[in-house]
């Protein structure tokens, strides 16, 4: 019924490329990531053509699941897996990690989107900590797998900024980001991009489509990347026993039996006998 809410010509577009994921399996499984306030649950509705995913100005991470929501027609189904957001307060949020890592574990995951905002106009320093504890939970495999979606698309940027270069140079910011939590000499994923723009006062073509200030369709865009994830390599599946995570409390745990080693053997004894020596008659200490 949702696709049924489209107008005509996104309705077709958007049969093609679900019968083309048809040809590689009878469903296909898209989730998607980011920090609060990004426009996942949007982004869902927008996909879906309904209000599945509830939208909300505050919502309590610690309290968030994933929510996993299926369409199915014609034999095919399609599951969007909507996560909490990644972030509490100025910190990467475990708890939402481990949701997340709970929800995909063993299964099959066709597609990635990594969801943030256009109208972001730089990539801080938890952006980067998102990303590094996304390598570290879910292995750099994840990335090859992954798309960059940018909400807000139909954003006027500053006097003077071409939209096309603004938009260039906010996803060239975030893939260098993901890049560098990459393993050293790892090949670097190609995060393709895709605009979003879930408000309804999205501008419209003449057949009645949603489009971006560059006259791009992107609810077909956004599926066509997903299609082309989705059919150019095998599913991502996450196995925690794969990826070897980073303990900070176990970090350098192996310097301390050399140390004990070195304190017992080395510098006891010369302390002993500088002991001994500041003891004897007649020997200043220094």
């Amino acid at each position: 019924m949702g696709l049924k809410s489209f107008p005509a010509a996104t309705q077709a577009s958007l049969q093609s490329l679900l019968g083309a994921l048809r040809e590689h399996g009878e469903q296909v499984t898209v989730l998607l990531l980011g920090k609060p306030g990004a426009g996942k649950s949007s982004t869902v509705n927008s996909m879906l053509g309904e209000r599945a995913a509830p939208v909300a100005a505050f919502q309590n991470v610690d309290g968030g699941r994933p929510l996993v929501l299926g369409r199915s027609a014609a034999g095919f189904t399609l599951h969007v897996v909507d996560t909490p957001g990644l972030v509490d307060g100025d910190s990467v949020s475990a708890k939402a990690l481990q949701a997340v890592a709970g929800c995909v574990t063993g299964k099959a995951v066709h597609a990635v989107l990594y969801v943030d905002r256009l109208d972001s106009w730089r990539v801080d320093a938890l952006d980067t900590g998102v990303f590094q504890a996304l390598t570290d939970k879910f292995g750099a495999p994840l990335w090859d797998h992954a798309a960059l979606v940018l909400t807000h698309g139909q954003l006027a940027p500053p006097e003077g900024v071409p939209y096309t270069d603004f938009v260039a140079k906010r996803a060239q910011l975030l893939r260098a980001a993901i890049h560098a939590t990459l393993p050293k000499g790892a090949p670097l994923p190609a995060l393709p991009l895709a605009l979003v723009e879930n408000s309804g006062r999205c501008a419209s073509n003449e057949a009645g489509e949603k489009v971006l200030p560059n006259a791009t369709v992107w609810l077909t865009q956004l599926f066509a990347h997903i299609s082309a994830l989705a059919s150019s390599q095998e599913p991502y599946i996450y196995d925690p026993k794969a990826v070897k995570t980073a303990d900070p409390n176990q970090k350098d745990r192996w310097l301390i039996a050399p140390l004990l080693l070195f304190q017992a053997f080395v510098l006891r004894p010369l302390l002993v006998a500088q002991m001994k020596r500041d003891g004897e008659p007649g020997h200043d200490a220094d």
